[in-house]
Parts: structure tokens; C-alpha cells; sequence
């Protein structure tokens, strides 16, 4: 299913995984945060996959920034994914973060009612998106 690099002692550990079209990498981000890019498509298939890599990261981390720049296709069972690992860090005093996200990523959670898009329906309640919107969707054409 996934794989990580192993621990060294001059570089922090990171670790990465992928599931079809979909893959992830994390890395320390300061001492007690982890930032952890997705890339590509998560859909039902990866959802899984997305499930595994929130579990082993939020074990040690007070903070997760969850970067979906790179992630061309989000669907339902990936938001609910996020929003189950919100939750349980919610619960244990941490947080979980998500920025970035443009393009039909940005439209689901505008359609879910995710906090930072459109208020429509609030399908995954606990998921704040930080940044992007129009001015995010400039920079992104414009730095292409």
C-alpha cells in the first residue's frame, strides 16, 4: 500500500505513499507540524490510501497543513477522509489545515460548504480551507 523512506539522521523523515493516480508526501514542517501534499486524483480508490497517510502522521503531529494544490480531482469519500482526520484532531487538541486547491477541487468544497468557498450545504462540517479562491486561481495561470 504505501511506502516510507527510512529515518535518517541528517535529513528529516519523510514519508510517501500511492494509490493509482493519486499519491501523497509528507514531511516535518518545524517541530511539531507535518505538511502533507497530494498530487494527482483521489477518488473512492484512494481514499483509503488518503486514510492510511492522515493516520501516520497525525500520531505525532500538533498540526497537519494538508496542501492540495497539486490535486486535480477531489470527490465525496476523499472529503469525508479529511473530514473524519478534522475530527479526531479536533478531538486530541491538534488541527488539521487545508490550503491551496483549485479548478474542480476548489468546487467540490465550495459545493460541500467547505468554510472558505461558497456556504452551500456544510457535508463535511469540521474541514476549513485557508487561502486560494479567485486570487489563488490567478496565481496558479499565471505562474504556469
Amino acid at each position: 500500500m504505501s511506502d516510507s523512506s527510512s529515518p535518517s539522521t541528517h535529513a528529516p523523515t519523510v514519508q510517501h505513499g500511492r494509490w493509482g493516480l493519486f499519491r501523497w508526501q509528507c514531511e516535518p514542517d518545524g517541530v511539531s507540524s507535518v505538511s502533507l501534499r497530494l498530487h494527482g486524483e483521489l477518488d473512492l480508490a484512494g481514499a483509503a490510501e488518503l486514510r492510511y497517510a492522515l493516520l501516520t502522521v497525525e500520531q505525532s503531529a500538533v498540526q497537519i497543513s494538508v496542501d492540495l494544490g497539486k490535486l486535480e480531482f477531489i470527490d465525496c469519500a476523499a472529503l469525508g477522509a479529511l473530514d473524519e482526520a478534522a475530527a479526531r484532531a479536533a478531538g486530541r487538541g491538534k488541527k488539521l489545515i487545508l490550503f491551496g486547491g483549485s479548478g474542480q477541487v476548489r468546487r467540490v468544497l465550495e459545493l460541500t460548504g467547505t468554510p472558505g468557498g461558497a456556504e452551500h450545504r456544510r457535508l463535511a462540517p469540521r474541514l476549513e480551507l485557508v487561502g486560494g479562491g479567485a486570487a489563488q486561481e490567478k496565481r496558479d495561470r499565471d505562474a504556469v
